[in-house]
Order: C-alpha cells, then structure tokens, then sequence
C-alpha cells in the first residue's frame, strides 16, 4: 500500500544507501518502523482498512530481523576477538598482502577492526588464519 503525507518525518537516504544520522547505518530501526506504521495506519483507506494480522505479521518479522542482526554483530565480534594472537594474511586496499600477529581488536562504527602492525584491518580483509605468533607483521 503506498503512503503519503509523511512529511519529513522519514530520512529519504536510505534509498541511497547513505548513513542515517540517528543510527549511524543505513538500516532502519525500531522508531523508524513504528513512524512507518503509524503513518501507514494515519492514510489507509476508511473503505480498505489494513488488517490487524498483517501489522502482526509485520511486526513480528521486524522483530526476528532485529535479532538476527544483533546476532550477526554478536558473532563477528566474537570471531575478530578470538583472532587475537593469531597469525593472519590480510589483503590491503593496494591489492598487497599482510601478514602478522593480531595485536588486538577495536571498534570503529560497531565494526571489529584487527590491529596488525600498528595498522586497523577489517574482518572481511582476513584471507588466511594460523596459530602461533611468529615474527612481525610484513606487507608482501
């Protein structure tokens, strides 16, 4: 069903993908989607009422989505963690490889960033993972 009249009460970034200022992604949250709802109840049609069950259905989905990415973020945490004192090869933005210990993990926007030779890599720049702590962190 389409809705009008909201107004600017909604970011319109993210169709673009942009970050969106209140959450600092471009997911939507929880207020969103209850600003969603609500205007979506305020412009339905008084001859077509929405049904009780598809806000449920709605609702519920928006939920299990919630938690999925709070799990999601859970075990990527969990994984760069347990990386420390690991040997990894990591690829750089230049397209070389590095290879070193993982000294620790900080987080930059709620994402895990591995420091490798004084220098932060991303989680998905891992392309290799070994046991040990052999030598220092080298770019090839």
């Amino acid at each position: 069903m389409p809705v009008s009249g909201i107004g600017g009460s909604i970011n319109s970034n993210y169709s673009t993908g942009e970050v969106n200022p209140r959450l600092g992604s471009s997911e939507l949250g929880y207020q969103d989607f209850i600003t969603l709802l609500t205007a979506q109840l305020k412009n339905q049609s008084m001859f077509e009422p929405a049904n009780d069950t598809e806000f449920i259905a709605q609702m519920a989905q928006f939920s299990s989505l919630q938690q999925i990415n709070r799990l999601t973020t859970l075990i990527e945490t969990s994984q760069a963690i347990s990386l420390v004192g690991k040997n990894i090869a990591a690829m750089t933005a230049g397209g070389n490889q590095v290879f070193g210990v993982v000294e620790s993990v900080s987080f930059v926007g709620g994402s895990p960033r591995l420091l490798v030779g004084g220098k932060l890599y991303q989680m998905s720049d891992i392309v290799e993972v070994t046991a040990g702590t052999e030598g220092e962190a080298m770019e090839v």
